[in-house]
């Protein structure tokens, strides 16, 4: 079945299609900006786990042993743990938070650390303009 054909049949079926018909006829994909982690993207490349935001912790962390210390996220609360001055902070989760690009200011959570607004980030204003 083709896919004009296939979105057509969830229309339909009362799904909204046309931001899927939008992206699979394009041909040349529009580029967006995103406001949360403030990369270029398009809606073909954009998925779940598209937009990670980074662990952010303070300069010190808390020793809990000989060489080993203990560091808080400032935006999720996770506890990193680094053995050994240098060595890197072991986090259970590999990043902060992770979700769909977005060009929509009201989805995002800014806290002026870790996830900045456009303006704070330095973004130009070509760049928001795409958003």
């Amino acid at each position: 079945m083709e896919l004009v054909s296939f979105l057509h049949m969830l229309k339909k079926l009362g799904l909204e299609v046309d931001e899927a018909r939008r992206v699979a006829l394009d041909k040349e994909p529009v580029m967006l900006h995103c406001v949360r982690c403030h990369a270029g993207y398009t809606e073909k490349d954009n998925g779940a786990t598209a937009c990670p935001v980074e662990h952010d912790v303070d300069d010190e962390g808390e020793r809990v042993g000989p060489d080993e210390y203990e560091y808080t996220c400032s935006f999720c609360e996770e506890v990193g743990t680094e053995d050994g001055a240098g060595n890197g902070i072991d986090w259970e989760n590999s990043v902060c938070y992770e979700a769909t690009h977005t060009t929509d200011k009201q989805e995002v959570e800014y806290d002026s650390r870790t996830v900045l607004t456009c303006e704070e980030n330095g973004c130009t204003r070509q760049e928001r303009d795409t958003a």
